[in-house]
């Protein structure tokens, strides 16, 4: 296998270069080749400097995630060369491009000069997975911009443009060509003999006013004791600033050990893998490609289509908006505007992109004018009659190879793809809320290949998370929500009140739900329980245990998970969760609903869902979940290929 990193000399000066496609993410065995690279130019003493640089498309964009569940994983080999880097006698420049991430970010840091191509970007993302940075980047980021940028890129774990680095003092300089631009910094610094800059021996040069932002982040770590990872970037963040660099190592070293094998971490490193699979599309012919989309049509002007065009305007895809009412078209104009207006006040655009983006977007009265669109979303209300009429209108007008996406979210998509009279074209979408960023895409019974693939990437430009569902009756996420209000119904028919059964499911200690399911409804729901509790005969119950309402909350919930991968609506049990964190309020820091179940155990599942049915006889346990919990095994390793 040819080698990850490689020493190139050019004259005088040595060139670290690393390749390891696609990202240049730091595998072990990248760190082993790179480390082998820098022992060769630490030999060769004629080399007066060294420029550490990336092929393929991007500098380092961080560790190689898959590999924090080796046995063997440490962090130490890697941190023992940046320490090595750092001490170097010879002048070492990084040359910077692309997305620099986490561990790409941590090696820049330990060379004594940075230049960045215009347009990189700067991030540390670890807290996104639960952890902190792991390769000393909680004690050289501080020490050169100050513990409050620090803190702000480390526990917020958004990336900053080359501008904003530049001005940080992050980066040294910003040039067309990093590389040349590395090469002459290096020749100038060994040319000099000036002192080089090594960032272990610095102090944070804001130290003096840093006690304010710490203590601020050591109390918000512990309102989230939930989220550990707070509360190490604040102990770690301290030791930066009152500790010597070495024992501040030994902090962060310490603390990112623990992190790696939190239940909150490993949670979201599962729905950050869960999310990459579901961009893979079982079943697809090789070769297949998505169809192209410049032009796209909305058929309906509610909320739903409103949002969707908002979307793709965001997008730079010109929208054209059907609807045969002019005052929907004249509100889904005022939202539009009224959107793009507040991302100006915001400072995420300017007056000009919002004018750009608001002209993308023309609204008529005529279906007609849906002719040249390369996919039309249909966004009319629920009801099959107007689905079923509004599909066979829009398979006469729209042009040969257009798709035709309906946004049933129960109906039979297979039943509105035949009343097109084209159901290879045709497929569901179901986004969970114009808020969240969830699309399900539904795969009918004739759903071409390339036209499913052409919607997933779609869901990709308009930063939609797509996930791929078969028919039935809510596909993944309205069947188990479904599911999840019923139960919420019964407990208030036996007792429970609507703030407890939502103060359960908004708990961290619970499951820490956004929001709970009684959280949309008024006061009168109690009031309407207790009186369909005396119609129907039900006694209530004085008080309800709040670990109750969790499993009956949860349980059927999961239940209802295996039941959808047992019927092949869900390919993988990670779309499930995937669909869950993304497009229903369900913390990704608990993993979704599958991994939870796993990491309750399912043999505790089932013998509560049992516990339950026998008291009442609307229960049923997946045979699926049952046959697993007796073979010990874990739902979220389930495989369809182990059936």
């Amino acid at each position: 296998m040819p080698k990850r990193a490689e020493l190139i000399r050019e004259g005088d000066l040595g060139v670290l270069r690393i390749d390891n496609p696609p990202v240049n993410a730091l595998s072990p065995e990248t760190v082993v080749d790179i480390a082998a690279a820098f022992e060769a130019f630490e030999a060769d003493q004629s080399l007066v400097g060294l420029v550490i640089e990336c092929a393929g498309r991007t500098f380092v964009a961080g560790g190689d995630i898959a590999s924090f569940d080796q046995p063997s994983f440490s962090t130490a080999p890697f941190n023992t060369l940046l320490a090595r880097i750092e001490a170097a006698g010879r002048p070492v420049a990084a040359a910077l491009f692309g997305t620099v991430l986490g561990g790409g970010v941590e090696l820049a840091l330990a060379c004594h000069i940075r230049i960045a191509l215009p347009g990189a970007r700067f991030g540390m993302p670890e807290i996104t997975l639960g952890l902190l940075p792991g390769s000393l980047g909680t004690q050289r980021l501080p020490r050169l911009i100050g513990v409050e940028a620090a803190a702000v890129m480390i526990s917020g774990g958004k990336s900053i443009a080359s501008d904003e680095a530049h001005a940080l003092g992050l980066v040294d300089a910003l040039a067309d060509n990093p590389g040349a631009a590395a090469r002459e910094a290096v020749r100038h610094a060994a040319e000099s003999g000036a002192p080089l800059r090594r960032l272990s021996a610095l102090s944070p040069p804001d130290a003096a006013a840093a006690e304010a932002r710490l203590a601020q982040m050591k109390a918000d770590a512990a309102r989230r004791p939930h989220l550990p990872a707070l509360a190490a970037i604040a102990a770690s963040l301290d030791a930066a600033v009152h500790r010597p660099f070495a024992e501040g190592e030994a902090v962060e070293a310490s603390a990112f050990r623990a992190l790696l094998a939190s239940p909150a971490s490993r949670a979201l490193r599962h729905v950050f893998f869960a999310e990459r699979a579901a961009r893979r599309i079982p079943g697809l012919p090789e070769g297949a490609r998505p169809r192209g989309v410049l032009q796209v049509g909305v058929l309906g002007a509610g909320e739903m289509g409103t949002e969707m065009s908002i979307a793709f305007a965001n997008a730079n895809i010109s929208v054209t908006m059907v609807d045969a009412a002019d005052a929907a078209l004249a509100r889904a104009r005022a939202a539009i505007d009224e959107t793009l207006a507040t991302e100006v006040s915001r400072g995420r655009l300017s007056e000009a992109e919002a004018a750009l983006r608001s002209g993308l977007v023309r609204g008529t009265k005529h279906v007609s004018e849906l002719a040249d669109a390369d996919i039309v979303f249909e966004a009319v209300s629920e009801d099959m009659p107007l689905k079923l009429d509004v599909a066979c209108k829009l398979g006469v007008v729209c042009k040969a190879g257009a798709i035709i996406a309906t946004s049933a979210s129960t109906l039979d998509v297979n039943r509105i793809a035949a009343a097109t009279g084209r159901p290879r074209d045709c497929l569901g979408v179901n986004a969970s809320s114009p808020t969240h960023g969830l699309l399900e895409v539904v795969r009918g019974a004739e759903t071409a290949a390339d036209a499913l693939q052409t919607v997933v990437h779609l869901a990709s430009r308009i930063g939609k998370t797509a996930v791929v569902s078969g028919v039935c009756h809510g596909f993944i996420g309205a069947r188990m929500a479904e599911v999840y209000a019923r139960e919420n119904d019964a407990l208030q028919l036996d007792g429970a009140t609507p703030e407890q059964i939502d103060g359960v499911a908004e708990n961290p200690q619970w499951i820490g739900m956004k929001m709970g399911p009684s959280g949309m409804l008024t006061a009168a729901r109690t009031a309407l329980a207790i009186e369909l509790a005396g119609r129907h005969g039900v006694a209530r119950r004085a008080s309800i245990p709040d670990r109750e309402i969790f499993e009956r909350l949860l349980y059927p919930m999961i239940n209802e998970a295996a039941e959808i991968l047992a019927e092949g609506i869900a390919w993988r049990p990670g779309d499930i969760d995937v669909v869950w964190t993304a497009g229903y309020g369900f913390p990704a820091w608990r993993g979704g609903p599958v991994f939870m179940a796993d990491e309750i155990g399912l043999r505790e599942v089932v013998a509560r869902l049992d516990h339950y049915a026998r008291l009442r006889n609307d229960w049923r346990v997946s045979p699926l979940m049952r046959r697993l919990a007796e073979r010990g095994e874990r739902l979220s390793d389930w495989r369809r290929d182990k059936i």
